[in-house]
């Protein structure tokens, strides 16, 4: 299994978008404050996910939710960091890190 992660960085107040994935999948989500201390860091929080086949459909429908609502995302992964993404350019991605880090 895939024990890769992603981080989707989001405002705290729409950390409610998760709810599905951890539901289904308890043991893959963990929620921090980031580790910063400007203004903004209190309004922001870290989603780390497990970034494996069954994770990928909660990802990408908490991303593009996030972009439709215009509100803030990021995704971070192995050090790069990625924006102001389209729908369409986010799903890519994402679909493209997980083709990229299976070792199957």
């Amino acid at each position: 299994m895939n024990s890769d992660k992603i981080v989707i960085e989001l405002d705290k107040t729409y950390l409610s978008v998760l709810d599905d994935l951890r539901r289904s999948h308890p043991l893959t989500v963990t929620v921090v404050q980031p580790d910063r201390f400007d203004a903004s860091s209190s309004e922001i929080a870290h989603a780390m996910i497990v970034l494996s086949a069954t994770t990928l459909p909660f990802l990408t429908k908490i991303v593009v939710e996030l972009i439709r609502a215009r509100k803030h995302v990021s995704i971070k992964h192995k050090g790069m960091e990625l924006a102001g993404l389209s729908e369409d350019r986010a799903e890519s991605i994402l679909r493209n890190l997980l083709e990229h880090d299976d070792p199957s």
